[in-house]
C-alpha cells in the first residue's frame, strides 16, 4: 500500500473515530444514582441512550453524598431508633413519616430538599436544608428547616452506613 493510500483511509477514518470517542465513559464527579428514576423525571431510567444526568444537577434527586441511613449521633442506628432517617435519590423516611421529594438546589454547600410529606394520617409540604458537617467517620449530617437561615442540627446525625 502506498503511502498516498494509507493517508487517505487514514483521513476517511478519522470522523468514525472521533465519532466513537463520543461514546465512550466518562468520568462523573458523582455516582451515579443508585435508585431506580421515577417515571417521567427525565432522569436515568427515562433515557434510552443510558446517558447519565449528573446527580447534583438533576431536577428532584437527592445527590449520593447525602444518601444512606442516618440516626441521631448518640443513636443505635436500629430499625425502631426514633432518630433514624433514610435517604435516598428521591425520598427521605423517618420513624413515622415519609417523604416524596418535589424538588432540590444547592444553597452554597448545603442542599434544600422540598417534600411532599405524610405520616400519621397527616400530610404537608416542607423543606429541609441538608448539610453534611465533618469528614470521614465524623461526618455529621445537620438537618433544619429549609426556609430558614442556616443554623447548626441541635441532634446531629452520624453514618449507620
Amino acid at each position: 500500500m502506498t503511502k498516498l493510500n494509507t493517508s487517505l483511509i487514514l483521513a476517511a477514518m478519522a470522523p468514525a473515530l472521533a465519532l466513537s470517542a463520543c461514546n465512550q465513559p466518562q468520568p462523573e464527579t458523582e455516582p451515579a444514582v443508585e435508585a431506580e428514576a421515577p417515571a417521567g423525571t427525565g432522569a436515568v431510567a427515562d433515557n434510552p441512550e443510558g446517558v447519565q444526568a449528573t446527580p447534583a444537577l438533576a431536577d428532584n434527586v437527592i445527590p449520593v453524598r447525602y444518601q444512606g441511613v442516618w440516626d441521631y449521633e448518640r443513636g443505635s442506628c436500629a430499625p425502631e431508633s426514633d432518630m433514624l432517617m433514610t435517604v435516598t435519590a428521591y425520598d427521605i423516611t423517618y420513624y413515622e413519616s415519609y417523604g416524596r421529594v418535589t424538588g432540590t438546589r444547592p444553597q452554597g454547600d448545603d442542599l434544600i430538599v422540598d417534600l411532599a410529606m405524610e405520616g400519621e394520617g397527616d400530610q404537608w409540604q416542607e423543606s429541609q436544608r441538608l448539610a453534611l458537617v465533618g469528614t470521614g467517620t465524623a461526618v455529621r449530617m445537620h438537618v433544619t428547616n429549609g426556609e430558614e437561615p442556616k443554623v447548626d442540627d441541635e441532634y446531629p446525625r452520624k453514618s449507620c452506613s
